[in-house]
């Protein structure tokens, strides 16, 4: 197989990169794991209905991925049930938001999910600028115009937007939008209009 110059380089960067790598660290991945396992222990039991976390001989078990296959069943019929709830949640959201009197070209293209804030100016106006990698849009700037701040949370920049919502107003929209990042930040605005551009 023939390969080009610069692939070559990407290579040999590449096996330089993990050879000069510091030495397996023992004690430091035994924290680690710990800390992380720890985590995940209190994540489990705080996500299972508390009937079915009872039931479970020990949660450091069950976050390695191993139940009893009683409990494994109900879980299953869990998530199943979950998943019908969400469903049905998901579909009145599309029908709520397909009423909502909203011109094509911004319904179309107001969602950025998994784009990450790079800039966000406010004034006037407010500004994003994203960072699409990993996002399913090409579009990486939106202008809300004549805004009015009802709600904003510190950091933004630097979160990815994760969930959205859009509403008419007799004035214009209004837009509530969700990030990623330490307490879930939100932004939720009123504006005449809302302009998506890619840059």
């Amino acid at each position: 197989m023939d390969m080009s110059s610069e692939q070559i380089s990407h290579i040999q960067q590449l096996i330089a990169t993990y050879d000069v790598r510091p030495p397996f660290d023992e004690v430091k991945c035994k924290e680690e794991f710990s800390i992380n396992h720890g985590r995940r222990c209190k994540e489990a039991a705080h996500q299972l209905p508390d009937e079915l976390s009872s039931r479970i001989a020990d949660m450091r078990v069950f976050s390695l991925g191993y139940c009893t296959k009683e409990v494994l069943h109900e879980l299953r019929q869990l998530s199943i049930e979950n998943e019908k709830l969400m469903m049905l949640i998901l579909e009145e959201y599309r029908q709520a938001q397909q009423a909502e009197n909203i011109p094509e070209h911004i319904r179309n293209h107001f969602g950025f999910h998994d784009c990450r804030v790079m800039e966000l100016t406010t004034g006037k106006q407010i500004i994003m600028r994203m960072d699409t990698e990993g996002g399913f849009t090409n579009f990486n700037k939106i202008t809300f115009d004549t805004v009015e701040i009802i709600w904003q949370d510190e950091h933004i920049v630097g979160s990815h937007w994760i969930y959205e919502e859009l509403y008419c107003t007799d004035e214009g929209y209004e837009a509530h939008i969700l990030f990623s990042g330490a307490g879930m930040p939100e932004l939720i605005i009123r504006c005449a209009d809302i302009i998506i551009e890619h840059e």
